[in-house]
């Protein structure tokens, strides 16, 4: 047990190099975070071999047991995604709320963590956005596809859907028109980076 953990303390501080200066403090800490937890959640015993994380392999995917279901790696994000990274999110923050199966970008949460119809909804929309942006880079969502995910969350108000984006309507660059692809604005990303580093906890 202390063997492997001193072994992946050496992996920490070898990462932590890897990254800028400005940067390694977080980088450590995270990473310490990371091994803590699969420490209290049993994954470092004797014969176990941690899964799903990043001190595994930093930049490649690590499978789950299955071997269908994979970490997102930098190299899965189209360029104009990765900008996302230079605005405070952490390929960390991405792996701890979604993961990938397949080509498809598929939620790791249950729980929106809202407990208002209309955070959810626009919620549901940045999510379909950022799933979309990971392979064409074009941070936009099909409205009927975010009804179907309302849906599915058991938080679709059909006499209010089309308001709830109206009065957000700072995060997305196109006004709201039934069964439209929308786009999100530059306060729309910001706003993606939160919901996902909240989802991410």
């Amino acid at each position: 047990m202390f063997e492997k953990l001193e072994e992946q303390l050496k992996r920490i501080v070898e990462l932590v190099k890897l990254c800028p200066a400005n940067l390694q403090e977080k980088c450590f800490e995270l990473l310490l975070n990371n091994l803590l937890l699969n420490i209290s959640n049993g994954k470092l015993a004797k014969d176990d071999k941690p899964k799903r994380t990043l001190l595994e392999n930093p930049e490649g995917a690590v499978q789950k047991d299955d071997g269908k279901e994979e970490e997102i790696k930098l190299t899965d994000l189209h360029i104009k995604a990765k900008k996302l990274l230079e605005q405070g999110l952490l390929i960390s923050d991405i792996n701890n709320a979604f993961y990938k199966e397949g080509e498809e970008i598929k939620p790791l949460f249950d729980d929106l963590k809202s407990s208002k119809i209309s955070e959810s909804q626009i919620k549901l929309a940045l999510i379909e956005a950022f799933k979309n942006s990971v392979k064409t880079g074009d941070f936009t969502f099909n409205t009927d596809v975010v009804k179907q995910q309302c849906e599915i969350y058991k938080c679709y108000d059909s006499a209010n859907f089309s308001s709830y984006f109206k009065n957000k309507s700072n995060l997305f660059s196109e006004e709201y028109k039934r069964s439209s692809v929308m786009s999100l604005s530059t306060d729309g990303k910001k706003e993606l980076i939160s919901t996902i580093k909240a989802l991410a906890q």
